[in-house]
């Protein structure tokens, strides 16, 4: 949820016949949006990815810019950031 925040939002598309290779990779550099996958079995089986594990893919400039926006976030005083984490729970 916080990634979320940090980029400006994140709209989820996928089918789960393209999973990590398309999902997260193709679509991401196609369109230059973020995007989430659930992965296949095969990537799970093959890859060693875990039932509870999901991947995100980014464009390269937002990949740039994330250290920048986390350092920002990071900085934020412990009662901001408690409000926000609040905020997030309730979204």
């Amino acid at each position: 949820m916080v990634l979320a925040v940090l980029l400006g939002g994140i709209t989820a598309e996928f089918r789960g016949d393209m999973a990590l290779c398309g999902e997260a990779v193709a679509q991401v550099v196609n369109t230059g949006r973020p995007n989430i996958s659930f992965l296949c079995q095969g990537a799970r089986e093959l890859a060693g990815f875990e039932r509870d594990e999901i991947v995100v893919g980014l464009p390269y400039q937002m990949v740039l810019r994330l250290p920048e926006r986390m350092s920002k976030f990071a900085s934020l005083k412990s009662a901001l950031r408690g409000g926000m984490a609040q905020l997030l729970r309730r979204l």
